[in-house]
């Protein structure tokens, strides 16, 4: 019998490689050779400095963030170091994502783990308002020659979602009973009960400490962090002559990672690489298929997959491959 722990470890990690897979299958080994020509040396290692500068970025906003929830002074390179991790625990530990920034820090500086993924699901829920409204903004500003009539329903959604997720922040007590009566309804284990009270109780409390002012600015912040990562990709395709309106790429970029959040495979591997560039293809139909699905690969190789190998280099220096879940669980 498939368990739900087995499927988020092996399966769910296997269907995005085979699907990573074809999708490099299909792109023609002279266009991939030819975007690497194109773009250049000198324009890759920009592209880098983008990545590296928009991982500063949100090891800066965990670095205020941990300061205001569990008082810790932690420094940049700490953070920088503990976002890199998270890349990587992300993809190459399934289930043990939630744990990687954490444990870290109880290593370090014995911050409690119920303060550290209280911050941690706060930041999440903040990436996930920059993400919706650079998705929201994309769609009001896309040009109206491109048809978007498609696109109308996922306005509407976004939208909903946006009001909810402020509604929460502003009212964060009566939120907080809603969720639980919601949750019970459909959870009888009293155990389980018990342990999403105290997520809960801990989210909320970790929520409380932020000021709504503090809030507003930081979701600012994380909109600036996945609005430069829309820069990177949009000056990428500019090098390889796709002349998409930076709105399109807004739009493809957000969507895709949405996607794959939906789809629950690690770090949205291969369905977030197809997504993008059947999105692209869709409001560009008169650009190269192959140029597209080339741009969306080197891409997501600059601003992802070379983080997981950083990353996994400071999860084995950091020993933290060496814990298993139970003992991640039990500290």
């Amino acid at each position: 019998m498939i368990t739900k722990a087995t499927l988020k470890k092996y399966i769910l990690p296997l269907i995005g490689l085979v699907i990573l897979a074809l999708f490099i299958k299909n792109i023609p080994s002279q266009i991939l050779s030819l975007s690497f020509q194109e773009i250049g040396i000198i324009n890759i290692v920009v592209l880098l400095a983008l990545t590296a500068f928009n991982v500063l970025l949100k090891a800066l906003r965990w670095q205020l963030l941990i300061h205001k929830i569990a008082a810790v002074k932690m420094p940049l390179k700490l953070s920088f170091t503990t976002i890199l991790a998270g890349v990587a625990g992300s993809s190459i530990m399934p289930g043990k994502v939630e744990l990687t920034r954490p444990l870290m820090l109880k290593t370090e500086y014995d911050v409690p783990l119920s303060r550290s993924v209280s911050a941690l699901s706060i930041e999440r829920v903040m990436d996930l308002v920059s993400l919706l409204s650079v998705m929201m903004a994309s769609i009001l500003f896309l040009p109206a020659s491109l048809n978007i009539n498609f696109m109308l329903p996922a306005l509407v959604g976004v939208i909903i979602i946006l009001i909810i997720v402020a509604s929460i922040a502003f009212y964060t007590p009566y939120w907080l009973s809603v969720f639980e009566n919601m949750v019970f309804m459909v959870i009888k284990k009293e155990r389980l009960k018990e342990k999403i009270r105290q997520f809960l109780n801990s989210f909320f409390e970790g929520l409380s400490k932020l000021d709504k002012m503090y809030l507003s600015v930081m979701t600012i912040f994380s909109i600036i962090i996945n609005s430069i990562e829309i820069i990177r990709f949009y000056f990428l395709l500019q090098m390889l002559g796709i002349a998409a309106p930076i709105a399109a790429i807004g739009f493809a970029f957000t969507a895709s990672i949405v996607v794959g959040v939906v789809t629950m495979i690690p770090g949205g591997i291969g369905v977030t690489e197809i997504s993008a560039a059947e999105i692209i293809a869709q409001l560009l139909p008169a650009a190269s298929k192959g140029l597209i699905t080339s741009g969306v690969l080197l891409d997501r190789v600059l601003a992802y997959y070379l983080l997981i190998a950083i990353g996994a280099l400071v999860l084995t220096l950091s020993g933290l491959f060496k814990k298993d879940q139970k003992e991640a669980q039990k500290a």
